[in-house]
């Protein structure tokens, strides 16, 4: 069989784009996720202004024990330096869900390494 030249541009030109398109959907979910967790940040830290540090400890208490059988309660308290904070579980464990997603993303963004 015979292909042309002008055929292989136009397929070499459509794979270009449908490559281009999956990077631009990949890099828009990403930053979504991104600015999400970013808000879920804010929401959790910035009411009672902890401290970003304390983001994993708060998303360990969140996630609570798995060999508890017992579910956590919607809202968590912490004490840090003597001070008393109060957040909701649920915040907390969308913004790390939504760390995890946006990680996911940027990771397929890249290509693997062989």
């Amino acid at each position: 069989m015979k292909y042309s030249l002008r055929s292989l541009m136009i397929v070499v030109t459509l794979v270009a784009v449908l490559l281009g398109v999956r990077i631009e959907y990949l890099r828009r979910w990403a930053l979504f996720h991104e600015r999400e967790a970013e808000r879920y940040a804010e929401l959790v830290c910035g009411q009672q202004h902890i401290p970003r540090e304390n983001l994993p400890l708060m998303i360990s208490l969140a996630r609570g024990d798995d060999r508890d059988s017992t579910e956590p309660p919607p809202i968590i308290s912490m004490t840090i330096n003597g001070r008393e904070f109060d957040f909701r579980r649920d915040d907390v464990l969308s913004l790390n869900q939504h760390r995890q997603q946006a990680a996911a993303y940027r990771k397929a963004l890249h290509w693997p390494a062989e």
